[in-house]
């Protein structure tokens, strides 16, 4: 749920009111803007001082041109804004779509829309990124037909609340708790205190969203942890999941200890740049080097942040079946949605033995098993035969392709019935697409920007994806770069304001100074957005 809208005639007043709200509980507040660039961040900055945690969402009330949407656009994105609503006059499809292709900040729209018909036309034109369909105007029925149309486009539906009637706001609310991606509702104040709903986070028990989930309340107040918007309710999260989903890095200290609070910032990052969702513990997060509570405190961390319904991926790198099956229940039981599991890599197995460890693991795991396949890491090929041999045993749902060349390979196995996603940082990205790929699991420090691309894929402007692709790929390849890749990755993540410290743990080395020339000089020419929200 977020509080709309903050109304007030002075920035000190709606600064204020945010505060207030926060006090209360509540963890998202939209903002009345149109009143030009300079005056909306100034009101944007205000609220952001005098509530600090709270995500801050931005109603342009369809005030502004083309040009001046995209430059407020892309500084509410450096300031990590929960959405931009209403940018342009309603019936500028293309306009919308040219903005959304040129932020980061979801673009919402939909109150002025009806029916399911014209909601198409938009999804298919990706000329917004959050649906928002009025149900006092829609109707339920129609509604419903919106979420389902949304879902097949991987775009979230919030549903827009005017002022009016409780039946409306009890309409919209059965709506968003019945939708497959509804993860938050518009709240219009009650004057009566009695009447408003909590937004304290939820028990740990059930896997809590940092908001308050649409139409639901809590009896305990907690401080509330601001997050983006899930992208899936939790009873909807696939056993596969797809599309972007990046590799996390794991954040520790200068002096070489975890830091919980530069991971939530980038957990928090990612699903702001447009993740669909997270991974941890894999070889580009140094998951080689973390203990077993370390591990569990990552997860807890990420899954916290990430709320229920965004689906999270933890790696699984025992050297034996039962040591890879010690991590796959821990990794189940801290609230993993599927385990990406190497084969043994110490005592290398056979092509037999391939086929045996994954179907034991598969078998006991209790979360469904991805397989990556890694042989540059790991010295353990598995091939054609042993992954079609796999795609027949219950639990093995996917496959992530790290043998090069990857295009090559993903064509291979697209055929076995598991899903295959890219891998080797996506290097090969729009090949592997082009394959059969349907999803990609990189490093962590250019989401937003492979956002941009794989959005230009799906909406047919190849040439435009290929174009961002090719500028991006000096940072991709210096980011597989032997020994000094991690040092890179966070290095990244450290100038973009997303975690504080750009320290590794043995053996990963600190950034040697002929890559540290060569990652100026990338970055330099890339000239990357901040993130505003960074460690707190």
């Amino acid at each position: 749920m977020y509080v709309s809208a903050l109304l007030k005639p002075t920035d000190e007043e709606c600064a204020a009111q945010a505060a207030d709200w926060a006090a209360k509980g509540a963890t998202k507040v939209k903002l009345a803007a149109g009143k030009g660039v300079e005056a909306d961040l100034a009101t944007f900055d205000a609220v952001a001082a005098a509530a600090p945690a709270m995500k801050i969402a931005v109603d342009a009330h369809r005030a502004y041109r083309i040009g001046e949407a995209v430059e407020l656009g892309q500084e509410l994105g450096r300031r990590g804004a929960l959405f931009f609503e209403a940018p342009l006059v309603p019936e500028d499809v293309a306009g919308h779509q040219e903005l959304a292709a040129r932020i980061t900040t979801p673009v919402a729209v939909g109150e002025a829309m009806r029916n399911r018909y014209e909601f198409a036309d938009w999804l298919g034109r990706r000329a917004l990124r959050l649906a928002q369909p009025d149900v006092a105007r829609t109707g339920i029925t129609e509604a419903m037909s919106i979420v389902d149309i949304a879902s097949a486009y991987h775009v979230p539906v919030v549903c827009h609340h005017s002022v009016g009637l409780g039946v409306s706001l009890a309409a919209g609310i059965h709506v968003s708790a019945a939708g497959a991606d509804t993860p938050y509702f518009e709240y219009q104040p009650d004057p009566s205190p009695s009447r408003r709903p909590s937004c304290a986070p939820r028990s740990r028990q059930a896997r809590p969203a940092s908001g308050c989930p649409p139409g639901r309340a809590s009896a305990s107040r907690s401080t509330p942890t601001w997050s983006p918007p899930s992208r899936r309710r939790a009873d909807t999260v696939p056993d596969t999941p797809t599309g972007l989903i990046p590799i996390l890095a794991t954040p520790f200290t200068a002096g070489g200890e975890l830091d919980p609070a530069s991971l939530r910032s980038l957990v928090e990052s990612q699903l702001s740049a447009g993740a669909d969702g997270p991974a941890v513990f894999g070889m580009a997060g140094e998951g080689f080097a973390l203990t077993t509570a370390e591990r569990a405190k990552i997860l807890r961390e990420v899954r916290t942040v990430a709320g229920p319904g965004v689906p999270v991926i933890a790696g699984v790198n025992g050297t034996s079946t039962v040591t890879a099956l010690e991590q796959a229940h821990a990794a189940a039981t801290g609230g993993a949605d599927q385990v990406m599991v190497l084969p043994p890599f110490l005592a290398k197995p056979g092509p037999g033995q391939v086929v045996e460890f994954f179907a034991e693991v598969a078998d006991k795991a209790g979360v469904p098993v991805m397989i990556q396949n890694a042989p540059s890491v790991t010295g353990v090929p598995i091939d054609v035969a042993a992954v079609s041999a796999l795609a027949g045993v219950g639990g093995i749902t996917s496959i992530k392709v790290e043998a090069p060349p990857t295009p090559a390979k993903v064509a291979a196995v697209r055929g076995t019935g598991l899903t295959v996603l890219g891998g080797q940082n996506a290097q090969a990205l729009i090949e592997e697409y082009d394959n059969g790929a349907v999803g990609t699991m990189p490093a962590c420090e250019f989401t937003d920007l492979l956002r941009g691309i794989l959005d230009d894929l799906a909406a047919g402007r190849r040439a435009e994806a290929r174009a961002a692709f090719t500028r991006m790929l000096p940072l991709i390849h210096l980011g597989v770069r032997p020994g000094q890749a991690w040092a890179v990755h966070k290095e990244v993540l450290r100038r973009r304001g997303i975690i504080g410290s750009a320290a590794v743990r043995l053996p990963a080395r600190p950034l040697e100074p002929v890559t540290a020339k060569a990652l100026d000089e990338v970055l330099d020419e890339l000239a990357l957005p901040s993130w505003r929200g960074g460690p707190r």
